[in-house]
């Protein structure tokens, strides 16, 4: 590296060649450059990179070395005019800024005229197409805040003790000469005789002179004019007087009351990151190394796409450095994927064969989603791709492809539940319309360091409970666990031993009853199960090789009858407990007759579709007013908002938003009793027309009345569940016993769940003919021996169908069941099954449940003799040399066995290996001490 330079040495040595070279070759720009350099970006050719990172990647290029450097104005504007760039600003603010903001909202006497100047001001703002870069906003050493353009300040708001001034720049005669009762003085521009500042103080918005808008428009056009196309703007953007704050409520057009006391809502995420320490969590582990490898996966596919799917996972295995990833599964499959936790949506498992047959014939789809930068765009696709309406999947997916853009709140329902924890506590209320610009509005509204922290504070807000790391269940979209949404088809596997039939009698009792249990209160969770078996509601079975469909679905059985024996049709386990759980949910509907009112959207659109339809034929629509009188809707702007002309005035036209209205329609259900709608709406909305406001609501609140309805309802009351548990389901010939009914027990072809042409589906049975579904209310759960060789085979069907979940050897359970002194139960069962692992593989390993209940040195004894013994010869198909390798020279002993061959036979070859062999044998458990026992692991 040579000499540290500085910056102006280093810019003036550079050439536009090089430059241009290089902004040519950059292709991967970090996340977390747009994070820590968030205020200003280089632009050209469609291509935009925060401003101080791009300098030191270009020096880096050079070999140079830079001293520290400033996105100030001088260094912008030098680079952007040498080099021809522009420079575009993000519409952000930091804490001093807001903080300064707020003090000056405090001292406003008159807030309803200065939400006033703030919508005028974002009028402005747009009539003129003003660049947010070009320009400056401003709060004076004299409290004054203010645009300015150039060197010009353009629109002012002045505090004064008398009362708030309202200025506006206009020429200089047309200021000297008006006459008006509210004009209060003009300030001319030093050295400029053209334009000047006409100062007006008034209570109220509408004493302003038409006239004055129609000129301050002009004359702020020609100001800007004069400098948009300059690469050096013509003031100190980093004055102390510079208001970001200001700029951000009037380019958003934001309501200062409430956006003004969300300062709040800072102070509240900085306390959280300070005292919590989430980068010891797991779940902030996982986030934030998911996030990233998504991150430089878009970032790679923005710039070369990925030529097929085997592609993309070779980039993720790299990236996560887990030779076993797979994309589909970790992003969209997964429950626990480190993004979040997602249960109640899990995509089924037909679905996923779905997706990935389409991933397949059709990789191009998933190259677009990876592209794309418009989260709009990539919701649409995912959406396509997954083929189901499983939002919080979606938002999920979403989130770790822009993770600087969204809360860690996926789930619709639990989203907004954030907006009235907001609304609520901060008075943080939101003017977006869907849950991916809320996102954005929210994140938008705390400073942050680590994205991955914010978004956790964000799930903190909506669960006040968490104070230390979530286990998986309470990460996001996961705390309903407690209203159960477990799968309805799942598996437990796993070595022999490791309890799953008993975690299937826990996970069936939870499942009805609808509660989490104490994993260790054995005796409250049997007592449950045995009365819910009782009861029915719980049927237990175990799959074996004889076991048929007519056992288990229906089948024809002989009956005795008179001492003849006849034929019937008998119903199997499986069809007997769906009737059951069928009838339960005939016999717990009740009806209602409510009146159904359509939402405001529906309202609104019937509006522009009427609006439309008389400029077609008349030119306009006629609205009526409070007072009797008549206002003409013109027009409907790009933005869906109505656009309406004053009848009989020259005044310009004004517009009534699409979100204002909807506001009202919420907040003023009684407005046509309302005496002073000027004042009510302002203090809903700020200041607007509210003569066209109250036409507006008007003819949407006709529109509702005429289009409510009454509706007959059903309400559900609480439906109990059922619940059959298949035990070594793997061991009974699957295809067979379940026929053709293995389709229906997916979880979107129940009864209950319509399917995608809006119907449920059925089959007719064979024997009986009736036609067949199995309810949404039952539960199947099933177990599975790994080291059953019948496991190679399980039906491909079943695996597609079911969620599996491993139930692994757990040895710190053995001490709560043991009472043996000198022995560790639990060195005993790691040792061994860490020796099992080497000499086969992981599924053959021992369960805890060996060890439970031993007391003595007796019961240890049975235990290994009758079944820890026996199961090592099974897996190593009575090879007593491996069972020596697993449990030492105590339990199996070595000899050597010779015979004596046939001398009168040429073999061949040298027989010597074959007189004298090595056998192993085991040691009879007489012999076994404790010191035989501490052997194995010492």
């Amino acid at each position: 590296m040579s000499e540290l330079k500085h910056y102006g040495e280093f810019i003036h040595e550079l050439t536009k060649e090089e430059v241009e070279s290089w902004w040519n070759s950059i292709i991967e720009v970090p996340e977390e450059a747009f994070t820590n350099h968030w205020k200003y970006k280089l632009k050209k050719d469609g291509k935009e990179i925060p401003f101080n990172w791009a300098i030191y990647q270009l020096a880096n290029r050079k070999g140079w070395q830079l001293q520290e450097i400033k996105s100030n104005y001088y260094n912008r504007a030098n680079f952007s005019q040498m080099f021809d760039f522009d420079i575009s600003e993000d519409l952000k603010a930091d804490k001093p800024d807001w903080d300064a903001l707020s003090q000056l909202y405090k001292r406003i006497k008159n807030k309803p005229l200065f939400q006033a100047y703030v919508n005028y001001g974002n009028y402005i703002l747009q009539q003129c197409d003003i660049d947010s870069y070009k320009c400056r906003m401003a709060i004076s050493k004299g409290h004054e805040p203010m645009v300015v353009l150039g060197m010009k300040a353009v629109y002012c708001f002045s505090i004064s003790n008398s009362g708030e001034l309202v200025a506006f720049i206009v020429s200089t005669k047309y200021a000297k000469e008006l006459n008006h009762p509210f004009k209060q003085k003009v300030d001319n521009f030093k050295g400029v005789d053209k334009m000047s500042l006409l100062y007006f103080k008034v209570d109220k918005w509408e004493q302003i002179p038409k006239e004055v808008f129609i000129e301050h428009l002009k004359y702020t056009k020609l100001q800007y004019e004069s400098i948009k196309n300059s690469r050096r703007v013509t003031w100190n953007s980093d004055a102390k007087t510079t208001s970001n704050a200001l700029k951000v409520v009037m380019f958003k057009n934001l309501n200062a009351e409430t956006t003004l006391q969300d300062i709040s809502l800072q102070q509240a995420h900085d306390s959280f990151i300070s005292t919590s320490n989430v980068e010891e969590w797991e779940w902030y582990k996982q986030l934030k190394k998911y996030s990233e490898a998504m991150i430089k996966i878009h970032s790679r596919a923005e710039v070369f796409g990925y030529s097929s799917y085997e592609e993309l996972n070779t980039h993720l295995r790299e990236l996560v450095n887990n030779p076993n990833e797979d994309f589909l599964q970790r992003y969209l499959f997964e429950s626990s994927n480190g993004i979040s936790t997602i249960r109640q949506q899990l995509i089924t498992h037909s679905a996923r064969v779905k997706i990935r047959n389409l991933v397949e014939a059709k990789f191009s789809l998933l190259n677009e989603i990876l592209k794309s930068k418009d989260k709009h765009f990539v919701y649409r696709k995912v959406m396509e791709l997954i083929g189901e309406n499983k939002y919080s999947i979606v938002y999920r997916f979403l989130r770790a492809i822009f993770p600087y853009h969204f809360t860690s709140i996926d789930a619709p329902g639990w989203f907004k539940q954030l907006n009235l924890k907001l609304s609520k506590d901060y008075n943080f209320n939101l003017h977006e319309n869907n849950q991916i610009d809320r996102n954005w509005e929210i994140i938008g509204s705390v400073v942050s360091e680590d994205i991955y922290k914010t978004q956790i504070f964000f799930w903190k807000l909506v669960n006040d409970t968490l104070i230390q790391e979530p286990s998986n269940d309470d990460t996001e979209s996961s705390s309903n666990q407690n209203n159960n949404t477990m799968d309805l088809n799942q598996i437990l596997y796993g070595a022999p031993g490791t309890g799953k039939t008993y975690a299937t009698k826990k996970i069936a009792v939870e499942i009805i009853d609808e509660m989490k249990y104490d994993e260790n209160d054995r005796d409250t969770i049997l007592e449950r199960y045995n009365t819910l078996v009782k009861s029915r509601q719980i049927v237990f079975t175990t799959f074996h090789q004889s076991l048929s469909y007519e056992d288990f679905i229906e089948g024809i059985k002989p009956v005795s009858l008179d001492e003849n024996v006849i034929y019937e049709v008998k119903d199997g386990i499986f069809k007997d407990l769906c009737t059951l759980a069928k009838n339960e949910k005939k016999n717990y509907r009740t009806v209602s007759n409510e009146i159904y009112t359509p939402p405001f959207e529906d309202a609104w659109n019937a509006l522009i579709e009427k609006v439309q339809n008389s400029i077609e034929k008349e030119g306009q629509l006629n609205l009526k007013t409070k007072s009797g009188g008549t206002i003409y809707v013109t027009s409907v702007s790009n933005q869906g908002n109505l656009i309406f002309k004053p009848v009989g005035t020259k005044t310009k036209d004004y517009t009534v938003s699409f979100n204002r209205a909807k506001k009202l329609f919420k907040e003023l259900p009684n407005f046509r009793e309302i005496k002073n709608i000027d004042k009510e709406f302002r203090e809903v909305i700020g200041g607007s027309n509210s003569t066209a406001y109250w036409s507006v609501l008007n003819e949407i609140f006709d529109w509702n009345s005429k289009n409510s309805r009454m509706e007959v309802l059903e309400h559900p009351h609480k439906i109990n569940k059922f619940v059959i548990i298949i035990d070594e389901i793997n061991r009974g010939n699957v295809s067979s016993i379940f026929g053709e009914l293995i389709t229906l027990i997916e979880e979107d072809k129940r009864q209950g769940i319509v399917n995608e042409i809006g119907e449920t589906l059925e089959l007719i049975l064979p024997y009986s003919r009736d036609k067949f579904s199995v309810p949404d209310n039952l539960y199947i759960i099933g177990t599975m021996n790994t080291a059953d060789r019948s496991v190679e085979a399980l039906d491909t069907a079943l695996r597609r169908r079911f969620s599996f979940f491993e139930v692994n050897p757990n040895p710190n359970i053995i001490p709560k069941y043991s009472n043996i002194e000198g022995i560790d139960l639990v060195a005993i069962l790691k040792t061994i099954n860490d020796r099992i692992e080497i000499l086969a593989d992981k599924d053959h390993k021992i369960g805890h449940s060996y060890f439970l209940g031993i007391n003595t040195i007796e019961d240890l004894k049975d235990t290994f003799q009758n079944g820890i013994l026996p199961l090592l010869a099974e897996y190593f198909y009575g090879d007593f040399g491996k069972i020596g390798l697993v449990l030492g020279n105590e339990f199996v002993r070595a000899s050597t066995q010779k015979a004596t061959l046939a001398k009168d036979f040429n073999y061949g070859d040298d027989i010597s290996q074959f007189t004298e062999k090595k056998i192993f044998e085991l040691i009879e458990p007489e012999f076994w001490t404790l010191e035989s026992f501490t052997s194995i692991y010492e």
